[in-house]
């Protein structure tokens, strides 16, 4: 018979997603994570397979938890302007702390990695495409509603806010970021809707 695991894998599934997080899958070792998750290697390896098959989960474990709730209101049927709005000031405000100032761990991937690894290509690329939906969704009912004029493209303004919301979370990696965070998001808002 398999052992039972003798610790949480949802738990240790969140440690090793905050520590890929924080210092990348280059950056992170099996000892770092054995280490900051306090799971044996056996344990790891047993229940999650190597080093790039816990990453992937790490990506997955992103993906439900934190993007989930960062796009919960933008997917929301009938989501309009107003979320649109909401979702960017809501960066803006994360930007400001010490999660946000990690990035988002998709965007991070994406320039450590996924040209090299195909599994993590198709887990930002699924993410990318989740964004480039959910603002052409909201910006065609911002349309229907009239609160945006009839002449943005909503497919084109979609990967607009996708590169700006890309933008925000690479530049909140940086020390002095307010301000400009600020100033990109609002300029970026006001070109769509002056």
């Amino acid at each position: 018979m398999p052992r039972t695991p003798e610790f949480d894998k949802n738990e240790t599934l969140n440690k090793a997603m905050m520590l890929f997080w924080q210092k990348g899958y280059s950056d992170t070792s099996i000892d770092d994570l054995v280490d900051f998750t306090g799971v044996s290697r056996y344990g790891l390896y047993g229940t999650f397979g190597g080093k790039q098959e816990l990453f992937l989960a790490s990506l997955d474990n992103y993906r439900d938890g934190f993007i989930s709730n960062q796009l919960q209101r933008l997917e929301l049927k009938g989501a309009s302007w107003q979320e649109i709005q909401s979702f960017f000031i809501g960066l803006v405000t994360l930007a400001q702390t010490p999660e946000g100032q990690l990035g988002c761990m998709m965007c991070n991937a994406a320039t450590e990695i996924a040209q090299r690894n195909e599994g993590v290509a198709l887990k930002v690329d699924a993410h990318i495409k989740r964004l480039q939906k959910a603002f052409y969704t909201a910006l065609k009912q911002a349309q229907e509603k009239g609160d945006i004029s009839k002449n943005i493209h909503p497919l084109q303004t979609a990967d607009f806010l996708v590169g700006v919301s890309q933008g925000i979370f690479t530049l909140s990696r940086s020390a002095h970021n307010g301000s400009i965070i600020k100033h990109f998001s609002s300029i970026a808002l006001a070109s769509i809707k002056p």
